[in-house]
């Protein structure tokens, strides 16, 4: 008896460290553009398909377990904030690709002036909505916003009080829009509403589009090319 008990000692020894309690996780950033993902509470910073690979401990208190549920969250220039979980098995790597879900448009200051209004707003709206812009956008600087796919008109003011606009541009999912902002001699109504209408004729209402939009955190820079 005692004998038998020592063998299933041993067998059970062999058994729990002849056994791999580790699995792994691949994650691809097949965006087309910048992608920052957390994969079980590490960040990566991943550009246009790079990976991010991590092993994964399956033991729980030291006991051995073939499979184990770890999260993956992030965003990207041109992914919605996501979270999802997946389940990590020994021995086997679990191989997750990002895509693209929404698009972008990128207003850049190549003016000498300072941008103190953005307005974002579908083309099939009459009115252009509320100012997006949180604070300024200085010259050389570049901010973002993530955008859902449809067609979009863009208006910025600057501290002259001049504007431009862009009416009417596409943006699909992982497309991204540049406004380049040179300067205007356009003058600015002055004591406009909070939601101006817009001054194209016919505002298109085939030209579809849903009004979410998203700013990111960190503003770009990137040297002016033009005196204004």
């Amino acid at each position: 008896m005692y004998r038998f008990l020592k063998l299933s000692f041993l067998v059970m020894i062999i058994f729990i460290f002849g056994c791999s309690a580790e699995g792994e996780i691949k994650v691809t950033n097949k965006t087309g553009e910048w992608l920052q993902v957390k994969i079980d509470g590490d960040t990566y910073d991943l550009d246009d398909y790079e990976y991010a690979e991590k092993t994964i401990d399956l033991s729980d208190y030291g006991l051995y377990s073939d499979e184990k549920e770890v999260t993956v969250e992030g965003e990207g220039l041109v992914k919605w904030e996501f979270s999802k979980d997946y389940t990590i098995k020994a021995d086997k790597t679990k191989k997750v690709n990002i895509y693209a879900d929404c698009g972008a448009i990128k207003v850049w200051n190549s003016s000498y002036r300072t941008i103190v209004s953005v307005y974002l707003s579908p083309s099939s709206n009459y009115n252009w909505g509320y100012d997006d812009l949180d604070g300024y956008i200085y010259s050389g600087y570049i901010h973002s916003w993530r955008c859902a796919s449809g067609y979009w008109d863009v208006k910025v003011i600057d501290d002259y009080g001049y504007y431009s606009t862009s009416y009417d541009n596409y943006i699909s999912v992982g497309e991204v829009y540049w406004f380049t902002y040179y300067g205007s001699n356009n003058p600015e109504m002055m004591n406009q509403p909070e939601n101006p209408t817009k001054q194209k004729a016919n505002p298109q209402s085939d030209k579809f589009g849903d009004d979410r939009t998203e700013k990111l955190q960190f503003p770009e820079h990137r040297e002016p090319d033009i005196d204004n």
